[in-house]
C-alpha cells in the first residue's frame, strides 16, 4: 500500500553537504522570512539547521509522504538529529 501524499511547496537546501528537499509549509513561521527586496525566501533549513536563501522562481511542488511532514524535508545528504 502507498503512503499518503500530498502536493507540498519544496526548495533545494544550498548548502552541499545537505542538499535536503525542505517542505516549506512544514519549516517553523520564525525560520522563514519572504525578503521583497531580492525577491528570495530567506529560511533556516530543517536538516542541517543553517540558514540560506532561495529565489522565490525555485520553489517547486513535489508530492510528499505523509511520513516526510514530520520533518519538515526529506533527501538530506547530513542531517542533524535531535535526541
Amino acid at each position: 500500500m502507498r503512503e499518503k501524499t500530498s502536493l507540498e511547496p519544496c526548495v533545494i537546501c544550498d548548502k552541499p553537504d545537505c542538499s535536503a528537499t525542505v517542505i516549506v509549509s512544514k519549516v517553523n513561521p520564525e525560520t522563514k522570512h519572504f525578503n521583497r527586496a531580492n525577491d528570495t525566501l530567506d529560511l533556516v533549513c530543517p536538516a542541517c539547521e543553517r540558514p540560506f536563501s532561495v529565489s522565490i522562481l525555485t520553489i517547486e511542488w513535489f508530492e510528499v509522504a505523509t511520513d516526510e511532514l514530520e520533518y519538515a524535508f526529506f533527501r538530506a545528504k547530513r542531517a542533524h538529529r535531535r535526541t
